[in-house]
């Protein structure tokens, strides 16, 4: 007989509850320490944050824990995505997007908009 281990989705949870008490924690230090940061994650709108979806690393997590609206989009599907340059874009591990969405990225950032991404070899 194999050792039980944990589920996936058991896993999942904890890191969720990790998230959100982590969250919490952030957004009432910031509200303290530093007003106007939180007033202006307050004014962020979903079309500022464009998370594309992976199967590794999870951002959109995180911005949920902080309470950060953004709109999700596979890899594959960022063509239908109007990107502004005053908009984050998050690309999720294994960041395996088509050859012409890595052009719209590059043309995304060489236009000023932010890239942050969580797999290197994009």
């Amino acid at each position: 007989m194999k050792p039980s281990n944990p589920s996936t989705s058991t896993l999942d949870d904890k890191r969720r509850r990790a998230y959100q008490a982590g969250g919490r924690i952030t957004r009432d230090r910031m509200t303290r320490e530093a007003p106007m940061n939180a007033e202006a994650l307050d004014a962020i709108e979903t079309s500022d944050i464009v998370v594309v979806e992976g199967c590794y690393d999870h951002v959109e997590f995180v911005l949920g824990a902080l309470d950060l609206p953004y709109q999700t989009i596979q890899a594959g599907h960022l063509g239908r995505v109007h990107l502004r340059p005053d908009q984050l874009l998050v690309i999720n591990c294994p960041g395996q997007l088509p050859a012409p969405e890595i052009v719209q990225v590059r043309d995304f950032v060489a236009a000023g908009g932010t890239l942050f991404s969580t797999d290197w070899a994009l």
